[in-house]
């Protein structure tokens, strides 16, 4: 169960009817059926916030694979210049043959 005194504490000075202190005995005790209404209303917030924070990622998720795929596209972009670049300059990629000199 609650600890009412965690609970007084939790409140931060909130007043909240599933919380009494008899003052005369400095006894505190929990009516539990209080609890369901705000609960029932945290629940809702907490499901709120998660389905908020899935759309969130669904869509950094999508965002990521966009990312990531013109990224690869830019590196293969790059790959081909730099072949392009050595073959110019009369060098052989690397992995592959030296280019042969043409005469005319």
């Amino acid at each position: 169960g609650l600890i009412a005194q965690e609970l007084e504490k939790s409140l931060s000075g909130r007043d909240f009817g599933g919380l009494v202190h008899d003052k005369k005995t400095d006894r505190y005790s929990v009516i539990y059926t209080e609890f369901i209404s705000p609960l029932i209303k945290a629940v809702q917030e907490l499901y709120g916030m998660i389905t908020g924070h899935d759309r969130e990622i669904a869509s950094l998720k999508a965002e990521n694979a966009r990312l990531k795929a013109e990224a690869e596209a830019q590196a293969s972009l790059l790959q081909d210049l730099a072949t392009r670049v050595q073959k110019l300059e009369g060098r052989s990629p690397a992995g592959s043959a030296p280019a042969k000199a043409s005469v005319r």
